[in-house]
């Protein structure tokens, strides 16, 4: 199984433990179960208390979600034993907030992207009979043919700018791009969200990408001076400003994207690729950043 199998595999059953969990809530009762948590504090304890009193109001559900559960932890275990083998991994280790499941979530979902080349019709079907690895898409209403190279993740993207395409966080008209009703992604939505994810858990480490990502914001909000606003989810920014929010995302946003890079650079590095700096050093002289580790080695 792959890294981007057992990682898809992950979340989908990460996904159903999740809804029965909140099923269990429900029998135990959302305002007892919050006085709970405050109460008992350690995760596995509070975990242990609402299965005690839910089993006999739904054996069913428990017995389904300490199922789903054991293989979340199995799954879980086998990504760890994959992160120890990653070209890139000396390096997650010594950076704060890189823990195992996030950080392979995302490289999981990375390693999904195959190289693929364009072929004819006629080499199609030549391959095809030979067992070639080949497939047919339909592009913009025109069939297109293609062959796969065997090469994969880091390694299809010779440069930074692609794999910030393929995560999501590119700029389409000025603003991060969305998807709309009736057209083909041309990047991945669960990878963005994913790289959300860790980049939540760079800034709550406090490590050194959080001090990236606090220059971040003190240069947006020198350069939104005065038109940063306190404001409610759901209730719209006067034209003209900008969110707290929307501000504290951006500077979350470009932490992220210079931890990818970091993550490209280092992965390319070890396996022997070459490494070019991105465009916005290259082209148009911003300053360079080496990939950074904290001064103490952490684990996952």
């Amino acid at each position: 199984m792959t890294l981007n199998d057992l990682v898809s595999l992950h979340l989908k059953v990460q996904k159903l433990r999740v809804g029965r969990e909140l099923r269990l809530i429900q029998l135990y009762g959302v305002e007892e179960y919050d006085r709970m948590k405050k109460k008992l504090k350690t995760k596995a304890k509070v975990r242990s208390e609402l299965l005690n009193k839910t089993r006999v109001k739904d054996p069913v559900t428990v017995s389904v979600y300490e199922q789903l559960l054991t293989v979340e932890n199995n799954l879980g275990s086998e990504i760890k034993k994959r992160a120890e083998s990653h070209p890139a991994w000396s390096w997650l280790q010594r950076v704060k907030g890189c823990g195992c499941e996030n950080t392979m979530k995302v490289i999981g979902l990375i390693d999904g992207m195959r190289e693929k080349v364009e072929i004819t019709k006629a080499e199609y079907e030549q391959m095809k009979k030979e067992g070639a690895d080949v497939v047919e898409r339909v592009v913009k209403g025109k069939k297109v043919y293609y062959r796969y190279t065997g090469r994969r993740g880091l390694a299809v993207f010779s440069t930074v700018s692609k794999l910030w395409k393929y995560a999501g966080l590119h700029v389409v008209d000025g603003h991060a791009p969305r998807r709309a009703r009736g057209t083909v992604l041309d990047w991945n939505c669960e990878l963005r969200t994913m790289c959300w994810r860790l980049s939540r858990s760079l800034i709550r480490a406090r490590g050194v990408y959080y001090r990236e990502y606090l220059k971040a914001k003190e240069g947006y909000l020198a350069r939104f001076k005065g038109k940063v606003v306190k404001s409610k989810k759901g209730v719209k920014v006067p034209e003209g400003c900008i969110s707290l929010k929307h501000l504290d995302n951006m500077a979350g946003r470009k932490m992220i994207k210079l931890w990818l890079a970091h993550l490209w650079e280092v992965t390319r590095k070890a396996q022997g690729l070459p490494v070019r700096a991105s465009y916005v050093v290259e082209k148009l002289g911003h300053h360079y950043i080496p990939p950074l580790v904290d001064e103490e080695e952490v684990g996952a």
